[in-house]
């Protein structure tokens, strides 16, 4: 399954917004792939990162 995850991100200087389209057997998955993927990229901290919603995408 497809899930969009919503949230914010804060990267020191900025607050920046982002939606994460993630391939997961469930929504508490999603968000670990979600924090996984923003924090490897931005070398930001699981506590710097906000999920405000996980939905499944149709397709």
């Amino acid at each position: 399954m497809k899930f969009a995850v919503q949230g914010v991100i804060d990267l020191g200087t900025e607050k920046r917004k982002f939606v994460k389209e993630v391939d997961a057997p469930n929504e508490r998955v999603a968000k670990e792939i979600a924090f996984k993927l923003l924090g490897s990229a931005h070398g930001a901290k699981r506590t710097r990162i906000v999920i405000k919603s996980v939905a499944k995408v149709e397709s």
